[in-house]
């Protein structure tokens, strides 16, 4: 019986030193998102979130969508969630809004011109800026269909495959 306690602390021990002797791995990141205005309005996304706002708040920089711990606030104007947060910038995204009455947005994109790409490294991981000037329909709920040309950003940093020291 003593043996046997033995062994599984050791076994125990062993284990305890090897998580921390290992070193974190670190997640690749994916985000994305678009900004553009509609009439007097302002239009953002990010993967989570959609905003529809006639303030100047948030004061969001394209490159900050490209940034996955963004977070779009809207005190005034309408909050969406993403149906599709993990499908990246599609042909067509659909919006829900955050309230409970179940209305939904749809961007359908119409054109896309690339207008800027940079692929780099950040130490062992490969790292893809892609910009684009994209043209949506804008179709929200019953109202009637309008076109919105907004600058959109495509972020990825890769995994190291394995610890990244």
């Amino acid at each position: 019986m003593k043996a046997r306690v033995a062994v599984a602390l050791a076994v125990l021990a062993v284990s305890i030193v090897a998580m921390a002797m290992a070193s974190p791995a670190s997640a690749g990141v994916w985000a994305w998102g678009c900004m553009g205005k509609l009439g007097n309005e302002r239009v953002i996304f990010d993967r989570n979130t959609l905003i529809v706002t006639e303030s100047k708040q948030p004061a969001v920089k394209l490159e900050q969508l490209g940034n996955s711990g963004s977070t779009l606030e809207t005190q005034d104007g309408l909050t969406f969630d993403n149906l599709g947060g993990n499908d990246g910038l599609e042909k067509s995204m659909s919006f829900k809004i955050n309230d409970t009455t179940g209305r939904k947005l749809t961007l359908i994109e119409t054109s896309s011109h690339k207008t800027f790409y940079r692929k780099g490294h950040v130490g062992r991981r490969e790292e893809y800026t892609t910009k684009f000037q994209k043209t949506f329909r804008y179709v929200f709920d019953k109202e009637p269909e309008r076109t919105i040309k907004m600058q959109c950003i495509d972020y990825v940093l890769t995994t190291c495959g394995g610890p990244c020291s």
